[in-house]
């Protein structure tokens, strides 16, 4: 028996897994029970035709999943996490930028606002001498 038949259940759990997919939504993508998938998962062997299914739904070629290799994976994972930029900090400094810039419009605003207010406050000099 092929060691890459022995844990081709595990490795489409584990792709499964890395999609954030439960196995419910991936049973409703296949059109079967969620215990199919389950009884899938744990299975040596796997049709070609399911794994053809499951290269649709993964959006993955059928040899990639055939040839999944978990640790590889996770090894690389663990390699690029220091170098990857993290989009939430980036998302937040953005976000502190448009708050300040808006505070800035808003303080103009009130100033002009305030400036207004100073002018209609002021007598009209048309109407105190009868215009």
């Amino acid at each position: 028996m092929d060691a890459q038949e022995v844990n081709l259940g595990k490795k489409i759990r584990f792709i499964r897994q890395m999609q954030g997919m439960k196995q419910e939504v991936l049973a409703a993508k296949m059109g079967v029970s969620q215990q199919s998938i389950s009884k899938m998962e744990r299975s040596k062997k796997v049709s070609d035709k399911k794994i053809q299914q499951l290269s649709e739904i993964f959006e993955m070629a059928m040899d990639n999943i055939k040839n999944f290799d978990e640790e590889n994976t996770i090894q690389n994972n663990f390699a690029l996490r220091d170098n990857v930029i993290n989009p939430v900090k980036e998302i937040i400094a953005h976000f502190k930028e448009e708050v300040a810039k808006r505070d800035e419009r808003i303080k103009k605003l009130e100033a002009l606002l305030a400036g207004e207010r100073v002018i209609k406050q002021l007598p009209n000099p048309r109407r105190q001498m009868g215009m």
